[in-house]
């Protein structure tokens, strides 16, 4: 796991919790950096992936609640600007590599399938992982910029309200 990520948990931490923990992002990163750093000494493929199971359902229901929280908001789509400048392409770019750069984790499955050219068929593991990634990036970047505009925060959990 990367310190990308780590901040990541650090400022989510610190939106949910910054109220009753004093220290801020700092103090949230120190107390995700112990189990995630535990999580990673396990070497074994059955313990991981458990983990990975519990993590995707996680995932899974937080992009359903960010999902249907953007799609309620009031679109300011008449107010959004029709192209942007340099520095929001860079941007852009440095975010897609992001976003794909896991890909690059399940290239060890494929010596593990019983027929390793289903892996980069057609339809096989890889072209349906990276289109279900391209249009789950798309959308939840679609929704959450019309939804907020200007004001979306680099993190999207961070527009939605603490509070139900």
């Amino acid at each position: 796991m990367c310190s990308v990520a780590i901040l990541f948990i650090a400022d989510n931490m610190n939106h949910l919790l910054g109220e009753y923990i004093a220290g801020g992002v700092k103090i949230m990163a120190l107390i995700s950096f112990v189990p995630i750093v535990a999580l990673n000494m396990f070497t074994e493929m059955r313990v991981v992936s458990a983990f990975a199971m519990i993590s995707s359902i996680f995932f899974l229901f937080g992009a359903i609640v960010i999902m249907q929280f953007t799609v309620r908001q009031p679109s300011h789509w008449a107010e959004l600007p029709a192209v942007t400048n340099f520095t929001g392409v860079v941007m852009f770019v440095g975010m897609a590599m992001y976003a794909f750069e896991g890909q690059t984790m399940i290239l060890p499955v494929e010596n593990k399938l019983e027929t390793p050219g289903d892996f980069l068929h057609n339809f096989g593991v890889l072209p349906t992982t990276m289109c279900l990634c391209t249009l789950f990036m798309i959308a939840i970047g679609f929704y959450g910029y019309t939804a907020f505009g200007a004001s979306t925060q680099p993190t999207i959990t961070m527009n939605v309200p603490k509070e139900g």
